[in-house]
């Protein structure tokens, strides 16, 4: 093909299609590898891409307008701030910088100096999440409305979105939240220097958008409330 470079080593062809050739691997020596539109999201979600206005907008709109949804089940994320503690204990909201993807529960994980037992002691589902800037609040309240038809949540909501806004033009990415389920005795990281600790699960500096299945989280539950 004319498209290509004749001195590169490798090619890569991106199409876009519903079919899937793979006698072409067969007869010609093709790799092939079908991806999804999930796949894709996921690979643009990191910081190497989102500074990018072009990514964001792409990211804002599949998750938005076409509902696609990253196979995400539990956010895990450390918790330490004491204006966003009170936010999560008080208004049922979880607030970071911008950031895709919709996973369906938020654990916090307190830590050792947030003045909380440490460890993960709450799980909330999460109602619906929404990124935008604090002032901008009351053009978001119909979607507000789409999550709960309680008025009173609605209300705690709104005033969760208030506390602490130090910063009023920068765009945060909100997590509005149920009631959550709490554990008697607390989920803990991965302890020692062993290779391979954390895996599908966490240990010392928890990563951005870390997120667990259930059966990963539920196998660290010593016991049920």
């Amino acid at each position: 093909m004319t498209a290509f470079d004749k001195e590169a080593q490798t090619k890569i062809l991106c199409i876009l299609t519903q079919e899937r050739d793979t006698n072409k691997q067969i007869e010609k020596n093709v790799t092939i590898r079908n991806t999804s539109w999930l796949e894709i999201i996921e690979l643009f979600n990191n910081k190497n891409f989102t500074q990018k206005p072009i990514v964001t907008d792409f990211l804002k709109f599949v998750t938005k307008n076409y509902k696609m949804r990253e196979l995400k089940e539990i956010l895990i994320q450390d918790l330490s701030d004491q204006t966003e503690i009170r936010r999560f204990k008080e208004f049922s909201i979880y607030r970071r910088g911008q950031t895709f993807g919709t996973p369906i529960y938020f654990a916090p994980y307190f830590n050792r100096s947030s003045g909380e037992i440490e460890g993960i002691t709450k799980l909330s589902r999460i109602l619906g999440i929404l990124t935008f800037k604090p002032d901008d609040i009351e053009n978001f309240r119909s979607d507000l409305e789409s999550f709960t038809t309680d008025k009173n949540i609605i209300d705690k909501w709104m005033k969760g979105i208030q506390l602490g806004n130090d910063n009023k033009d920068f765009t945060y990415t909100y997590y509005f939240l149920d009631e959550p389920l709490t554990f008697k005795t607390p989920l803990k990281k991965d302890g020692g220097q062993k290779k391979g600790r954390g895996k599908g699960w966490i240990a010392a500096m928890i990563p951005q958008n870390r997120c667990v299945s259930f059966t990963d989280f539920i196998k660290h539950i010593p016991e049920l409330m």
